[in-house]
């Protein structure tokens, strides 16, 4: 999803793709307490990044807000604007297959 966006908002916050690559090759699980829609959540070997496993309902709400999101994020950068709002890097569905039955 938006693979371009993303690409340019890592390069901005993370610097390489190999720095966020070598990063996110190895997680853990964490156990996050407070959060209302009790999603999983993981974080980074080297805790810079957190994996949030997201409903097909949030999902669908940040591809329909991510447009405005991005233009805002960037102009956030560039003007050096305060900014609350957490650092989306990437949007990914991911489908488990397991031996030959397929998918779970």
């Amino acid at each position: 999803m938006y693979p371009k966006r993303f690409q340019a908002l890592r390069r901005f916050y993370c610097g390489t793709h190999t720095d966020f690559i070598s990063s996110i090759l190895q997680v853990k699980h964490w156990a996050a307490t407070g959060g209302r829609t009790n999603s999983s959540f993981h974080k980074s070997h080297d805790n810079k990044y957190v994996f949030k496993e997201v409903k097909k309902s949030e999902f669908k709400m940040f591809l329909d807000f991510g447009p405005t999101y991005f233009d805002y994020m960037v102009k956030a950068f560039f003007h050096n604007y305060p900014c609350a709002l957490a650092k989306i890097l990437g949007a990914y569905t991911l489908t488990i297959k397991t031996g030959a039955g397929g998918p779970q």
